[in-house]
């Protein structure tokens, strides 16, 4: 990562499910010294920790997990993810520790990961997101969406960005962008 910002890169895109925390660690590191040059961009939403674990999964997850979870720290990290949580206290919970593993008092970009379309116009969860950016813990808020109608449904809320899931593994976006132009050159609204 050094090498890449020595070679000009300035943009640094990672998840805290990335390896359950890994990733943003060896990103922090990565950053000393250089974190006010560079544009540092997270996700949250992949719940792998020991909060808000569903009822009827608490038994999975312990056998997944190797033993009780009224063993384990409540707060602590899993070896599984085990929901997709998008409440403003967890939120709130999970942007509290990425920012000790990237060893900042900000994040630049903070993107809901692959939230269901009724979380995108959640009013709960982007209070919080408005609360962390007041509070001068994120700078920007953003949602990242793989199908398009929750793009659309991106217009309630209003983030400061939108990523769209592509790369070589998943290129759907090309379908739907020709399907669009397609429709726009023969005169209808997209």
């Amino acid at each position: 990562m050094r090498h890449a910002y020595d070679l000009g890169c300035t943009f640094f895109d990672t998840a805290d499910v990335y390896g359950h925390g890994h990733s943003e660690e060896v990103l922090g590191a990565a950053l000393q010294g250089i974190r006010d040059k560079v544009i540092v961009a997270t996700k949250v939403g992949g719940n792998f920790y020991n909060r808000d674990i569903h009822p009827l999964m608490r038994d999975r997850i312990a056998q997944a997990v190797g033993r009780p979870l009224e063993e384990i720290e409540r707060g602590a990290a899993l070896s599984v993810t085990h929901d997709a949580t998008f409440s403003g206290s967890y939120v709130r919970f999970a942007v509290e520790r990425s920012l000790a593993r990237l060893r900042t008092d900000y994040i630049d970009l903070l993107q809901l990961h692959n939230p269901p379309i009724n979380v995108i116009s959640a009013m709960e969860t982007w209070e919080v997101l408005e609360q962390l950016k007041r509070e001068g813990q994120i700078r920007f808020t953003a949602c990242r969406c793989t199908h398009p109608r929750r793009i659309a449904a991106v217009n309630v809320t209003m983030p400061d960005t939108v990523q769209i899931v592509y790369n070589l593994a998943r290129r759907e976006a090309e379908t739907h962008s020709s399907r669009r132009a397609h429709r726009q050159r023969r005169g209808y609204r997209a």
